[in-house]
């Protein structure tokens, strides 16, 4: 598959918003598929095809970072990879 889900930190709708504005298309929040449920308002749907680039990846990793201040979501050395489906952030 080439779609996951993250679970961030922070509500996903305005953290989409945040990399819209950037011109980053970062997902789909999952609280706007299913508004009302609150469990899983921080979840984040994303897709990754052939056509994205490393520059692609690492411009949404940057810009998650800024919006939730996560450490790194890539693995270090080799293509990028993502470490989990749940990216964890500091408090």
């Amino acid at each position: 598959f080439n779609e996951f889900t993250l679970e961030l930190p922070v509500e996903a709708r305005p953290a989409v918003r945040h990399l819209a504005d950037k011109g980053i298309l970062g997902g789909v929040s999952l609280g706007r598929l299913y508004p009302g449920a609150d469990a899983i308002q921080n979840g984040l749907v994303v897709a990754v095809t052939e056509t994205v680039t490393d520059e692609d990846i690492a411009a949404l990793e940057a810009s998650l970072k800024e919006v939730c201040q996560c450490p790194p979501i890539l693995q270090a050395g080799g293509p990028p990879r993502l470490r989990t489906s749940r990216a964890r952030c500091r408090p």
